[in-house]
């Protein structure tokens, strides 16, 4: 099922909403290259994406932390978890891993960041940046 930018993840925050585009733009790419014919090699674009979801998502989350003193009654112990569970997750994924598995990589990430995000962005950043929180779009994968 595949995961689309709409004004429900909105903050109303414009640089927030722009960062948060962006990383459905990666886990979009990443969808679409877990659907991807499974004979060929997609090893380098899947690390490629892998990087730029770790680059994007530690830049984003500096950003965002950085609103923190605006929003002084949210839990942000509870939301720098969130955070740094993300970059621990996609940080110590094993190469080789990827290469033997990729398409099976490749869509256990693209589920695994769809959920993230899901959970995430329409409850932890809805409740930190006083939103109402949203139920997800999509029910959770199994896979």
């Amino acid at each position: 099922m595949t995961l689309k930018w709409n004004d429900a993840y909105k903050v109303n925050i414009s640089h927030v909403d722009k960062q948060h585009r962006e990383i459905f733009e990666i886990a979009y790419q990443l969808e679409n290259l877990s659907n991807a014919r499974l004979n060929m090699d997609h090893y380098y674009e899947i690390n490629k994406l892998l990087e730029q979801l770790i680059t994007y998502a530690v830049t984003h989350f500096e950003d965002e932390e950085k609103l923190m003193p605006l929003y002084p009654d949210a839990d942000w112990e509870q939301h720098l978890r969130e955070h740094n569970s993300l970059i621990q997750y996609l940080s110590t994924v094993p190469s080789d891993y990827i290469y033997w598995k990729q398409a099976e990589f490749a869509k256990a990430l693209s589920h695994f960041v769809r959920d993230w995000i899901e959970q995430h962005m329409l409850l932890t950043d809805r409740i930190t940046f006083n939103l109402e929180p949203l139920e997800a779009i999509h029910k959770p994968s199994n896979s």
